[in-house]
């Protein structure tokens, strides 16, 4: 959108319209060690605003990426990425995007985990994970603050089968000025 939200610019799926261009690319190495896998990402977006009322809104995102998920053991994660938005000058109509911070954004995770048999057809495992995101870490002006926002969580996943699994994990997210919101999430998956 005009203001820089990445979010809250994207169409529904059934109503999305493509009126402008963008371009993207993604590259992916695997011939390092068996079950890691390196890549980068990138994307630039010469009117993010897709054609809608409000200044035009350039956008390039940057990501690089690491996993190493063999089917059994040890486990980690990692991913870093960050927007960068070309805003028109404060004041122009409508638009936020240049005072509101939202020209800058970046986050990470990283993750271990450990899985291992309980049968011969079920398996478990357990993972610990660590989140920082900040959607308004450029320019700002008056009152606008940082959104810098943590979130730890650990959690469990019980695979009945290779393509079944139950999921609970806990979370803790702490967004900036404000106190921790403690969560509990359970979840089942299916592959098919």
């Amino acid at each position: 959108t005009s203001d820089g939200d990445i979010r809250g610019g994207r169409d529904k799926v059934a109503s999305a319209t493509m009126n402008k261009e963008a371009y993207s690319g993604a590259f992916r190495w695997t011939g390092a060690y068996p079950g890691l896998e390196l890549g980068y990402s990138w994307e630039y977006a010469p009117d993010m605003n897709e054609g809608q009322s409000g200044p035009q809104v350039e956008g390039t995102m940057h990501a690089v990426h690491a996993n190493y998920m063999p089917s059994r053991g040890f486990g980690a994660r990692a991913f870093y990425g960050v927007w960068d938005l070309k805003c028109p000058a404060a004041g122009t109509d409508h638009n936020a995007c240049a005072t509101n911070g939202r020209d800058h954004q970046w986050g990470y995770f990283y993750e271990g985990s450990y899985r291992f048999d309980v049968t011969e057809t079920q398996s478990m495992g357990f993972f610990v994970r660590r989140e920082n995101w900040d959607d308004k870490a450029g320019t700002k002006t008056g009152t606008t603050t940082k959104n810098n926002t943590t979130r730890n969580s650990a959690g469990l996943n019980w695979w009945l089968t290779d393509a079944a699994v139950l999921k609970i994990d806990w979370e803790k997210k702490k967004a900036f000025g404000s106190n921790a919101v403690n969560g509990v999430n359970i979840g089942m998956g299916y592959s098919f």
